[in-house]
């Protein structure tokens, strides 16, 4: 028979999606802080600002999907689709609080590619072998 805190909902379901969101939230503010100084300093011109943001936050969830499976170690599909969606929603969320005025141009976008990277992973992180 299993102990109890092998079996609780927070160790099975939500401190893997929380790590792995953390972690790509971590990521997510590392790089997009660096491509707002490549752009400030003009290295990059200002025409390659969304797709450079859309890029990263797509890393950002394949990262967040990465760890989320690696904590869970099975349905790496589902928690990486999962902490993808939550990611999503943080970014929605901060986006409507900080801006006031949330347009969703790319929102179907966005939701699409957080929720596929992080799927895809959360099936690389399944799968990838164990040391």
């Amino acid at each position: 028979m299993k102990n109890r805190k092998e079996t609780t909902f927070f160790s099975i379901v939500l401190r893997p999606l929380l790590f792995g969101l953390g972690a790509s939230v971590l990521l997510c503010v590392l790089l997009l802080s660096g491509a707002a100084i490549l752009l400030t300093v003009g290295l990059l011109p200002s025409s390659v600002a969304t797709p450079l943001a859309l890029g990263i936050l797509t890393v950002c969830a394949i990262v967040g999907g990465l760890v989320t499976a690696r904590l869970s170690k099975a349905h790496g599909l589902v928690y990486g689709a999962g902490c993808g969606l939550l990611l999503f929603l943080l970014t929605a969320l901060v986006a409507i609080v900080i801006l006031q005025d949330f347009e969703g141009d790319l929102l179907l976008v966005k939701s699409l590619l957080t929720v596929i990277g992080g799927a895809v992973g959360g099936v690389l992180g399944v799968n990838a072998k164990r040391k």
